[in-house]
């Protein structure tokens, strides 16, 4: 009938979204330090 796709997987895009965005996603998964780290080493 019509043509089909194959869908590639969306990796983490999903929590991405669940964490509530890009940078709290790359916080929580230690990429860069939360705000109360950064705070609490001064």
């Amino acid at each position: 009938m019509g043509k089909k796709d194959r869908l590639k997987a969306i990796g983490n895009v999903g929590r991405v979204i669940d964490v509530g965005g890009i940078f709290a996603y790359a916080r929580e998964a230690g990429m860069i330090p939360s705000v109360a780290a950064r705070f609490s080493n001064a």
